[in-house]
């Protein structure tokens, strides 16, 4: 009977009693702590952002500039412009002392009837607003790489060290 358990002794030493430690799958057991390790990596989330005051669309930051609308002075029909008034085309009269509602031209000496010019707001760049010119520009949107809570960012990597304690087979 000594001989038979010694016999099945030695046969479960030579075959191995040692329950064996294993990891789930993608893990790979560190020999010295025990321990089942995996590198996760997934890839990171791209976010976008725009500067205070911009309107962020799609990957698209838009932004609105606003100046100060430039002032002429308009003439309708026949008239012509002079500074801030209007005066009839070709209807200089030889007075040097002018009637009431016309005005004297020195460089001419002569009278003519004036209006009081239109005044108009006008922009050469964007759109006219009451008395603003406003002009949209758009930019790229600023882009940040985002990782999940617990992972770091490598590159355009999120990586976290998974580790779990291996079970026995």
């Amino acid at each position: 009977m000594k001989k038979i358990l010694v016999f099945i002794f030695i046969i479960l030493l030579l075959t191995g009693c040692e329950k064996k430690l294993m990891c789930s799958e993608g893990f790979i057991l560190n020999e010295e702590d025990k321990l089942c390790y995996k590198n996760d990596v997934v890839l990171a989330e791209t976010q976008y952002s725009c500067n205070a005051g911009e309107t962020l669309t799609g990957t698209t930051c838009y932004y609105t500039v606003s100046t100060a609308a430039a002032i002429v002075y308009e003439c309708s029909g026949r008239l012509q412009l002079s500074g801030t008034t209007c005066k009839i085309a070709g209807s200089y009269t030889d007075f040097t002392k002018c009637d009431y509602g016309q005005t004297y031209d020195f460089l001419s000496g002569f009278c003519y009837p004036t209006i009081p010019a239109t005044r108009v707001y006008k922009c050469y760049v964007g759109n006219l607003v009451n008395a603003s010119c406003v002009t949209e520009y758009s930019r790229p949107a600023l882009q940040t790489l985002v990782c999940p809570e617990g992972y770091t960012l490598t590159g355009i990597n999120c990586e976290k060290l998974m580790v779990e304690t291996p079970y026995e087979e």
